[in-house]
């Protein structure tokens, strides 16, 4: 099998990996790739995912909290498997997690039925966090998360970026992006009183690629690596600027989302669902991975830039009468 990712090409890790699997004396039948440092296992009896966690505290702290929102009936995350234990490497720890089966009927933002379920489920997953942070105030500590200081930052990479940028579309789309951005984070410092709402854990990163449904239809969330302690509104700000391209920045289509609708009384959130952070994200990774070369990534990165520039700027003109 000829897999292509850093830790594949590692023989010491792989070593490693066969001292652990002969002292555990586990069968590894075959494995796979799903990305760097992230293997799938198949030992006979089940499937396996072993992953590499950077700082073990956070660790810690994912397998305090999942076995928590287990017991306390929320079934929808990922599982570590326990009755085999972590091993290091190279100040990494690797851990196995069991294997989520995934439906044909992959999650994607879509259909108004796919993007509802997200919603759901992360609704479910506050209202469990909510709870642990009440009952259990001092067993699941956290940073609390900046939503405005990490966008304030990307804008930051996505100015220091634009001469290049620039090379690939009109500097005045660019320069209006900008513009939206700063307007949108002065608003969210002149409205931000989220300190005096309820706290829950957030999952911190709502990618589609972070929701699987299993082969029963369930649907669950994975990759927990950026949760913190923040108001549950900081994962629906994020979710809002996740699904408004497949919305067409349609405001009717997207306040049909009744928990997002809700959401709008707020003007913190008004104000951050102008930010362009799929434009500043996407093009930041296009320069920090150098795909300059790329004439699918260049024509892609067109496409999020141009295509839907015109219901874009209607979108922000919608947005910004509600907040007069």
């Amino acid at each position: 099998m000829n897999i292509q990712t850093d830790v594949q090409r590692d023989s010491r890790f792989f070593r490693c990996l066969f001292y652990f699997r002969d002292s555990h004396k586990i069968k590894v039948r075959r494995w796979h790739a799903f990305k760097t440092n992230v293997l799938l296992l198949d030992i006979g009896e089940e499937l396996l995912v072993l992953k590499n966690f950077d700082r073990f505290k956070k660790l810690s702290f994912q397998k305090k909290l999942m076995q928590k929102l287990n017991e306390m009936g929320f079934n929808q995350a990922f599982e570590f498997c326990h009755k085999l234990p972590s091993f290091n490497y190279e100040g990494k720890e690797f851990v196995f997690l069991k294997y989520i089966c995934p439906s044909k009927d992959f999650f994607h933002f879509q259909t108004f039925s796919n993007r509802e379920q997200g919603l759901t489920l992360l609704s479910h997953l506050h209202k469990y966090t909510s709870r642990i942070l009440q009952e259990y105030p001092d067993e699941y500590k956290l940073p609390q998360f900046d939503q405005i200081e990490k966008w304030q930052e990307r804008l930051v990479e996505f100015e220091q970026n634009l001469y290049r940028i620039q090379n690939y579309t009109s500097i005045d789309t660019l320069q209006s992006f900008m513009e939206m951005g700063k307007m949108s984070l002065n608003g969210m410092i002149k409205t931000n009183n989220l300190d005096k709402g309820e706290l829950a854990i957030i999952h911190g990163d709502v990618a589609h690629h972070n929701f699987i449904r299993n082969r029963f239809g369930k649907l669950h969330l994975i990759d927990f690596d950026l949760l913190s302690i923040a108001p549950a509104m900081i994962d629906y700000l994020q979710y809002a600027n996740r699904i408004l391209p497949f919305c067409k920045f349609d405001g009717k289509k997207f306040r049909h989302h009744t928990l997002l609708s809700k959401q709008m009384e707020h003007p913190f959130f008004l104000h951050g669902l102008i930010y362009p952070t799929d434009i500043f994200r996407e093009w930041n990774r296009f320069i920090r991975e150098q795909s300059f070369l790329d004439p699918h990534k260049i024509q892609v990165m067109k496409a999020i830039t141009e295509n839907d520039l015109e219901k874009r700027m209607e979108f922000s003109k919608q947005i910004k009468i509600l907040l007069k």
